[in-house]
């Protein structure tokens, strides 16, 4: 179990309080777990989740939540705005409804398709007397500040319209208000304000109002000299009464005539990021700002009417808990009562008009936590580089401190004492002595974050630290860490500039220094791992290249042992590489990881338990019966196609004419002569290879080289496989199909024009082709004819055992089945959209299906066997053990925290915090993550080998279990299970041996109990098929285990 350890806070971006009931409140933040509820005036809060329907975007958690709105006359209607979508609760938030980007923006009344999505959704306004009646301000077109938009609806979100006669404004749109008519039954008017956010050098924005519904919006004019807007605030009572602020702080705009004249009530004020009226009272409102060119200090601002003039009174609040507000809110019944969000600091309260604030962020964890770091004698004392600031823990029992304000990326103590540490902030290195008491800062690094840090304990006044996108360097200091030098770019070998990730000192030696790159975080920039042997004044690459990589282990006692944790955040290549000989080659090691989501294309298999299948971004997968292994490729292009004549000769093809090749050992690249992409590759049983794809390109290799062969169209050629390499097929594009006969490609005569994508022969004279619209042909040695196929779905695959057993599978979800006679419909469920498929037996057949899914179709019956996988499986940090490095410990983004207790070769998860983790520290096992720093606590690790009390040998699938009913299966003889922390009896069983027992197992939270079992042989025992495990084991199944259950290697959780 991971439990939140309680920095709380977070930049908090709106607040909505219910008029009704105004103890119920929710906060929207950026990142962390975004939307927050409290049921007791903001006493606590607690996290409100979607149900996920659609991934990654029917969720709060790590979106920016822009924009949260209350129905006035209907407390249960909420609205919210998250990223690129909306969301709708009708029954006070306990359920909610995901409103895709594409229903709002792309297909709505007056839109323009495409180019009106991936609009940002930045604000939310709901009529007054009608809750069906809501209207979202948007940015511009992919997450542009030109050309905002604002979109209503009128039915409570069934229908959509965008506004203004679907014409833009000028730049994104920021807030939306609806304030009363001008005249006696005139209609609301709606106020938008937009802001260009530096976009073209400048910051600029616009006051626009429609009168009509928003079927026009027009600037008000004379245009008020604002910089960009971010609030607006119509008096309830005046429609000639309008605030807005921005970055020339609170301006007051009084309609005189058909103008708007500007005035500036607060002189000093700037950058007013909100304006707020009292419910209670229209003659009081508020505004939070900051000027900083002035003091730099936060301030609110309280404007109070009396019928004629306006009386302005600026509070200082106490910058102890207070950043700088970003959004405010009255309480409804009382004018008096604020509540402030903070942009780091989370959420506060004053009773008396901002006099006095009090935090209340109990719960509200949505503070992004980048980097931890444990104090080398006392694993309680921890540091955290976080968004809102440094903060320490003194030790298990102390709260959290913030020791220093604004963002830090990066953490670290020094050797020789717990109360010196470094801190990476933006632009510079800070570091203390005393506890954060003083500090002392490094020279000016520039507008870069600081992304790691590492001190020699050999000599300490050398400090090595790396720097973030647009830094890009590693940089030394001599000096204890007062001034620092670039000693590298990070820049690839195709001279593109990354982002530099870590740097680690050889535990070792101590001139050897090792540092890695590539931008984790878009854009994608891969990257490189280095070294230098000179203490950082000459470096190359090692064998680690073109790849992100993101943490860098090196193992304690052994210098040639070191791992990598790679990947993008949208996880390209693997997540972890391992080295046995310092670096100079890398093998993966992710076996028992979550699989990845890619999109398979192709599957091809040499045996029922050797099965290859590629697909996106390179990807490729074997299974071998029991589970899926990523394999590297070598590149990041896609994969298309995929053919053997053995699980040790196996060729892929795929974009930009990539040809690869696995011959047991690895997969290596061949010279490709074109850079069109290949779509399909067939080698004959001979060993001669062929392959096809864009623009009828046909290539052949014979011995090393692949060449062109002259090909008879210019069309897409999607399909390759022949009977020998005298006699081969080609199909494609509208309706092509070639033979080769040894010597020459001819066209042939298909009777089709629809696309063709897949051939099965089994004779010169017997060759099945289907393609689009449910055709399907068969060659006969003199012609091709139209089959009767019985479905008009597109067809993408076909196999067979004979000519009387044959299928074909559809992307639409169907299989179809040609018995020699007629073909007829299989019953599926689930269908899935088949990319292809490919059969061992007459009754076992793989399919490949968009989302990464394989499935296997057993004599009717169809299973799944590798699921869709995850984007978020890239390794952002790794740990050692604190006393044995064997055990090592990796954190993905977004697929669980894992642990390895045999260098890397099997993987265990355990479990995986709300949202992503960015780094891991043992000690107990912390993790840093976007909502805070949590402990895994209350579960714990047990693991060891089963051998043959006679050889020594391991045993594999012997099942060991816990009288709690936790359990698994030791694979080549080693088992690893998680367990509730405890004390518990272990037991061992295999088929012809003698039970084995292990009492008064005791397991502590977050760490590693080991222990060995040594069965002896017992010909006459039960086998063990799975049956009753020993007496007292109440649960065979592990599911009552009351701490995570029990997973050998392979147990996977993501979100």
């Amino acid at each position: 179990m991971w439990t939140n350890l309680g920095i709380y806070g977070g930049h908090v971006q709106d607040i909505a309080i219910d008029h009704q009931t105004p103890g119920n409140i929710f906060a929207a933040t950026y990142m962390g777990r975004g939307l927050f509820r409290s049921g007791n005036g903001g006493a606590s809060w607690q996290a409100v989740d979607m149900n996920h329907a659609e991934p990654d975007e029917a969720t709060f958690n790590e979106h920016s939540v822009y924009a949260v709105a209350i129905a006035p006359g209907d407390a249960d209607i909420i609205w919210v705005a998250h990223d690129y979508w909306l969301a709708k609760s009708t029954d006070g938030g306990q359920t909610w409804s995901h409103i895709p980007n594409n229903t709002m923006q792309g297909t709505c009344n007056d839109c323009a398709g495409y180019d009106d999505t991936w609009r940002l959704c930045r604000a939310i306004a709901i009529d007054p007397t009608d809750p069906n009646l809501v209207y979202v301000g948007t940015g511009g077109h992919e997450t542009s500040d030109t050309a905002g938009a604002v979109f209503g609806t009128t039915d409570g979100g069934v229908t959509w319209n965008k506004l203004n006669g679907g014409s833009d404004l000028d730049f994104r749109v920021e807030d939306l208000a609806v304030g009363p008519g001008v005249g006696p039954g005139d209609p609301a008017v709606i106020w938008a304000v937009t802001n260009s956010n530096g976009d073209g050098g400048s910051y600029d924005g616009s006051v626009y109002r429609s009168a009509d519904g928003g079927t026009g919006f027009i600037a008000i004019a004379p245009k008020p000299d604002t910089g960009g807007i971010l609030a607006v605030a119509p008096k309830p009572d005046d429609a000639g009464i309008v605030f807005v602020g921005g970055g020339m702080g609170i301006i007051q705009l009084t309609l005189n005539g058909t103008k708007w004249d500007a005035t500036r009530p607060v002189d000093e004020s700037r950058m007013a990021a909100d304006i707020v009226f009292a419910p209670s009272d229209p003659g009081t409102v508020y505004a939070s700002w900051m000027n900083a060119i002035g003091d730099g200090l936060p301030k609110v601002t309280r404007g109070v009417y009396s019928g004629t003039v306006w009386t302005w009174e600026t509070l200082e609040p106490d910058t102890k808990y207070i950043t700088a507000f970003q959004c405010l809110a009255v309480h409804p019944a009382d004018a008096d009562t604020l509540l402030g969000g903070d942009d780091s600091l989370g959420m506060l309260i004053t009773p008396d008009h901002g006099r006095n604030w009090t935090p209340i962020n109990e719960g509200l964890d949505a503070v992004t936590v980048y980097d931890v770091d444990v104090e080398n004698t006392d694993t309680g004392h921890m540091l955290a580089a976080t968004i809102a600031g440094l903060y320490e823990r003194a030790d298990r029992l102390s709260a959290w401190v913030r020791r220093h304000s604004g963002p830090f990326r990066s953490v670290k103590f020094h050797p020789d004492s717990g109360n010196a540490y470094f801190g990476g902030g933006y632009g510079f290195v800070a570091r203390t002595t005393d506890n954060g008491g003083t500090w002392y800062y490094s020279n000016n690094l520039g507008p870069v974050f600081v992304t790691d840090i590492d001190v020699d304990p050999s000599e300490t006044s050398s400090v090595f630290i790396t720097t973030g996108q647009y830094g890009r360097q590693v940089q030394r200091s001599t000096n204890g860490g007062a001034s620092f030098q670039v000693v590298l770019d990070g820049i690839n070998q195709d001279y593109q500039p990354y982002s530099m990730n870590k740097v680690v000192i050889d535990p070792h030696d101590h001139q050897h220094i090792l540092a890695s790159g590539g931008n984790f975080h878009a854009p994608y920039v891969k990257g490189d791992l280095w070294e230098s042997d000179d203490g950082g004044a000459t470096w190359s690459r090692t064998g680690l290249t073109d790849i992100v990589v993101n943490d860098i282990l090196v193992d304690p006692r052994n210098p040639g042992l070191l791992y990598a944790g790679c990947g993008y955040s949208l996880n390209y290549r693997e997540p972890i590489y391992k080295s046995i000989n310092g670096g100079v080659d890398w093998t993966l090691a992710t076996t028992g990881m979550a699989l990845a989501r890619r999109s398979l294309y192709s599957i091809w298999s040499a045996s029922e338990n050797q099965v290859f299948s590629v697909g996106s971004a390179g990807y490729i997968t074997f299974y071998d019966g029991t589970q899926w292994v990523a394999q590297d490729s070598g590149t990041e292009n896609i994969l298309y196609g995929i053919h053997g004549t053995s699980a040790g000769n196996v060729y892929a093809v795929g974009q930009n004419g990539t040809i690869l090749n696995f011959d047991s050992q690895g997969w290596t690249a061949f010279i490709s002569p074109t850079t069109q992409d290949l779509y399909k590759v067939w080698t004959s049983p001979s060993g001669l290879n062929y392959a096809v794809g864009q623009g009828g390109i046909i290539l052949h290799r014979s011995f090393f080289n692949w060449t062109g062969a002259t090909s008879p169209t210019s069309e897409n050629l999607y399909e390759i496989r022949g009977v020998s390499s005298s006699d081969i097929f080609a199909a494609g594009a509208s309706g092509t199909i070639l033979h080769y006969d040894g010597s020459d490609w001819t066209p042939m005569s298909s009777g089709t024009g629809v696309d063709l994508y897949a051939l099965w022969p089994f004779s010169a004279t017997d060759v099945f082709a289907v393609g689009d619209g449910g055709v399907i042909l068969r060659y006969d040695g003199s012609g091709w004819t139209p089959m009767t196929s019985n479905t008009t779905e597109n067809l993408w695959g076909v196999w067979g055992s004979s000519a009387s057993d044959v299928y074909a599978s559809s992307p639409d979800g169907v299989l179809m089945h040609y018995n020699g006679s007629q073909w007829s419909q299989v019953d599926l469920n689930p269908t899935r959209a088949y990319q292809e498929i490919w059969g061992v037996t007459s009754s076992r057949l793989y399919m490949t299906d968009a989302s990464g899914e394989v499935w296997l179709y057993d004599s009717g019956e169809i299973t799944k066997v590798r699921a869709v996988g995850t984007y978020k499986r890239s390794a952002t940090g790794m740990a050692f053990h604190r006393s044995n490095p064997d055990i090592v410990y990796a954190a993905t983004s977004g697929a669980g925290v894992y642990i390895s207790t045999n260098q890397a070769g099997n993987w265990l998860n355990l479990g995986t915090p709300p949202t992503s983790v960015y780094d891991i520290e043992s000690g107990s096992l912390y993790a840093a993550t976007g909502d805070g720093v949590y402990e895994l606590t209350g579960t714990g690790v047990v693991t060891g080998d089963v051998n043959d009390a006679g050889t020594s040998l391991g045993i594999d699938s012997a099942r060991v279990s816990t009288d709690l009913g936790n359990q698994c299966r030791s694979i080549d003889g080693s088992y690893m299970m998680v367990v509730p922390s405890g004390i518990f009896d272990l037991y061992a069983m295999a088929d012809s041996y003698e039970l084995g027992t292990a009492e008064d197992i005791n397991v502590t939270g977050s760490d590693v109990t080991r222990h060995n079992f040594a069965l002896n042989r017992d010909d006459n025992s039960t086998p063990d098929n799975g049956g009753d495990p020993p007496e007292g084991d109440p649960d065979p199944d592990g599911s009552s285990g009351g701490g995570g259950g029990g997973g050998c290697f392979i147990q996977v959780s993501f979100r």
